[in-house]
């Protein structure tokens, strides 16, 4: 079977709901990996996502509350301005209402998504918000770094 029809096939078969105990790293992993991205676990129990253009996303479930966070780390250039890139931030926080921005270091752009799962959640939910995720954070620096700050 091609991979889209094995795609289309995972999303018709994933109507049941993913407990909330059972939200676990190991759990996620497999279903990104049902959709034919590469998913491994890292030291601290999160799931590392690389996506067809090579972005890493890091998914994890949150312990103290029913929640999954994904983030992405971009880097700035060395020559960029501090004033430019938290201008940027300002920009991106306003505009992409759906992430947030923030700058963790003075070289490094971090976007965070959180994706809430109370009582659980459908597996093609979570793929999907991936998937908004990423559109999100990288259109939105392809959209408003008119400077070309991210490198």
């Amino acid at each position: 079977m091609q991979n889209g029809n094995r795609l289309a096939a995972f999303f018709r078969g994933t109507q049941d709901i993913i407990p909330e105990n059972e939200m676990k790293a190991e759990r996620l992993a497999g279903l990104f990996e049902q959709t034919f991205l590469t998913a491994t676990i890292d030291e601290h129990g999160s799931v590392v996502v690389t996506m067809d253009d090579g972005l890493k996303v890091v998914v994890s479930p949150l312990r103290s509350v029913p929640m999954v966070k994904m983030f992405a780390a971009f880097g700035f250039r060395d020559d960029a301005e501090e004033i430019d890139k938290l201008r940027l931030l300002n920009t991106l926080n306003t505009k992409i209402i759906v992430t947030t921005y923030s700058m963790p270091f003075p070289d490094s752009l971090l976007v965070e998504f959180y994706l809430p799962y109370f009582d659980g959640m459908m597996p093609r939910q979570l793929v999907k918000a991936l998937r908004l995720f990423v559109q999100c954070a990288v259109g939105g620096i392809r959209e408003h770094d008119s400077m070309g700050l991210v490198g």
